[in-house]
């Protein structure tokens, strides 16, 4: 394998690539995520990466797309309640499922992490839902703590 991590604004790639996790998400929680529709996402993408605090990086292997990482970066004023802080804030990362568990995942979070580094934030952060175990895992061997519980009562 010839990895290379590779900042991006191809909203029409990251769409292609965002199949594998849309397809999970739809799979796994049908009653939120809908099923995966190229244009639908790559008009999505093309607006997020439209906007000045949001970036991509996509993993090739020699001259083939294999992941993603989407983020932005989130200010967080100062209010009567908490101090000002910066964030990276992942919205989606994904590798294609034939090169999972090869570190693809940590390269591209590293980046990302690297991004905060510079720019002075203070932490990484994302969300991700409980069956995605697949996540649970990897977040947690990267040293990702759980800090706010999102909890849902359903009606």
């Amino acid at each position: 394998m010839n990895i290379s991590i590779v900042s991006s604004k191809d909203a029409d790639l990251i769409a292609v690539l965002n199949e594998t996790v849309q397809r999970l998400h739809q799979e796994r929680y049908p009653a939120y995520f809908k099923a995966y529709d190229y244009e639908v996402v790559r008009k999505s993408f093309k607006e997020m990466l439209e906007k000045d605090n949001w970036f991509a990086y996509v993993a090739y292997d020699a001259d083939q797309p294999i992941g993603y990482i989407v983020f932005y970066i989130r200010n967080y004023g100062e209010n009567p309640f908490r101090y000002s802080y910066k964030g990276i804030s992942v919205d989606q990362l994904s590798v294609i499922k034939e090169y999972q568990n090869r570190g693809i995942g940590s390269q591209l979070m590293k980046k990302a992490e690297a991004m905060g580094r510079e720019i002075g934030a203070s932490q990484i952060e994302l969300t991700f839902w409980d069956k995605n175990t697949e996540a649970k895992k990897f977040y947690n061997k990267k040293g990702f703590e759980e800090g706010i519980h999102f909890v849902v009562k359903r009606f």
